[in-house]
């Protein structure tokens, strides 16, 4: 039973069955008293697991203006009582945009929603208040593990940013062509409702059925760059090759045969382009990727990063409609010593690495660790993750074709319901089409932007301030690790090699 009794200070209090949820004496004091004991460590992001009538959350936003809050509370019921009662005595509990309540069992939107929360700023310090955590101890722990697995992926992004992020900018910058006059695949989206769409990835069970792919034509098939080798070598129909990665080595994926369809992200390398007969373009989220939106005048459509280049295959792949989606080779798992199917770029250098002093069982791999059984790398298992989050959020239904890997859980298609699958005729991806823009636009935008960076150059760190997106793959990681202490010694050092590097190039351009 629940119920709303006054306190002693004439506050409500809340009471479930025989257990008062907060102070008899003064519900306030206590929650200010709980919001100081970590009000010294500055936190970006409180997570309250346990709402009751809402005071943790009135003393946090109060204590703490600069922190986001997050409210975790597992019974919707006591949710609506403490938005109600707040109200009814006067005092609303905070609901401004650095406030979000997560309530309620659904998985899927709760994972959404702390996704939306937990931002790459917030990670650099998280705080609980767990004194309510009691009232549901499992869902809350499991909460905190999902704040945890969120957390851990943003890391992994800017580690990623930190180490590609001026040449992710660099490449975009120098494909200003391609960004004014490429096609996207927006066009596609809804238009491949109830047909199957192939995945190939190019993990270590790529090769176990390719025999398959190559004797019958059915389904549309999207392949990884990191796959193309092994799988058209193979002889089996490619209709679209994925690319994203920002690196010269992945035109090593190419070094066989070229693309006939390339699906890229606006930071690969300048020279992949004219490799392909058809190019199409997808963008990545992000204050960069908006401000070439503005620049053209359209946006050009994003698909879910989850950090490998499969995410971006099946993203497109749901939001066009498919049922079902079939992955091949997505694995995110080493076996017997291997990360990629043979034939690959990839495994073709690793090879080559190799002496009868250095053999595969001595190779470590960064980040190395075993989950669920398999050898695998702390960033392929954050994909996984992804991808299974994903999965469970998306309505087709969702096969592989090996029962190896981390995407237990995820139905394996027996070799004969897949060659019935293939067994017939595809059907072809419509062509799409182009909404180019004078690329004179990006330029003089380009100018604007130089003129900003050499003022910022010529002044103090805090100049930084003025810089718009344009420059955030080079600023993120810098903006993100100086929230706790001034930018200032190496990474501001960093921070200005990258920039300056980056005027020569709008120097060069324009």
């Amino acid at each position: 039973m629940i119920e709303v009794i006054p306190s002693r200070s004439g506050k409500p209090t809340l009471k479930i069955d025989e257990r008062l949820l907060h102070s008899a004496y003064d519900p306030v004091k206590e929650a200010e008293r709980e919001v100081e004991t970590i009000a010294s460590d500055r936190p970006a992001l409180v997570v309250i697991l346990g709402m009751g009538l809402g005071y943790a959350v009135s003393a946090a936003r109060q204590k703490l203006p600069e922190a986001k809050i997050l409210v975790v509370e597992s019974d919707p019921e006591i949710y609506s009582l403490a938005m109600r009662t707040a109200q009814e005595h006067g005092a609303p509990l905070p609901t401004d945009e650095g406030v979000t309540y997560v309530t309620g069992r659904n998985r899927d939107a709760n994972f959404a929603a702390i996704t939306h929360c937990v931002g790459a700023a917030e990670i650099a310090c998280i705080r609980y208040l767990s004194r309510l955590v009691e009232t549901d101890p499992v869902y809350y722990s499991e909460i905190v593990d999902m704040i945890g697995r969120i957390a851990a992926m943003q890391v992994e992004g800017l580690l990623s940013t930190a180490h590609f992020g001026s040449l992710w900018w660099e490449n975009s910058v120098r494909n200003y062509r391609e960004w004014a006059a490429l096609p996207d695949v927006s066009d596609w989206f809804g238009s491949w409702r109830g047909k199957p769409v192939l995945i190939f990835a190019a993990g270590p069970t790529l090769m176990d059925d390719l025999d398959l792919f190559a004797s019958f034509p059915g389904a549309l098939r999207f392949v990884v760059d990191t796959a193309y080798r092994t799988v058209q070598s193979s002889g089996a129909r490619i209709d679209a090759v994925f690319s994203i990665d920002a690196q010269e080595g992945t035109l090593d994926h190419f070094a066989s045969a070229l693309p006939r369809r390339l699906i890229g992200a606006p930071v690969v390398p300048p020279r992949l382009w004219p490799l392909a007969d058809e190019r199409i373009l997808m963008s990545l989220g992000g204050p960069h990727f908006d401000w070439f939106d503005e620049t053209l005048g359209r946006k050009v459509a994003r698909l879910k990063s989850g950090g490998s280049v499969t995410t971006f295959a099946f993203d497109l792949a749901r939001r066009m409609g498919a049922d079902p989606i079939v992955l091949v080779g997505a694995d995110f798992a080493h076996r017997a010593g291997r990360r990629h199917a043979d034939g690959t770029a990839y495994e073709t250098h690793e090879i080559e690495a190799l002496t009868r002093f250095f053999s595969r069982e001595r190779k470590a791999f960064r980040g190395a660790l075993v989950k669920d059984g398999c050898e695998t790398e702390q960033n392929l298992a954050q994909y996984a993750q992804w991808m299974l989050w994903e999965i469970r959020d998306t309505p087709s239904h969702v096969f592989r074709v090996s029962d190896f890997g981390l995407l237990k859980g995820v139905p394996v298609l027996s070799r004969s319901d897949l060659k019935k699958l293939l067994d017939h005729e595809p059907s072809r991806l419509a062509p799409l089409t182009a909404h180019p823009v004078d690329p004179r636009r990006i330029l003089e935008a380009f100018r604007a932007e130089r003129v900003t960076l050499q003022a910022a150059l010529s002044g103090e760190a805090a100049a930084f301030g003025v810089l718009s997106g344009f420059f955030d793959p080079i600023i993120r990681p810098a903006a993100v690790a100086s929230t706790r202490e001034a930018l200032q010694g190496e990474l501001l050092e960093m921070v200005l090699g990258q920039l300056r590097k980056a005027d020569r190039v709008l120097e060069e351009i324009l």
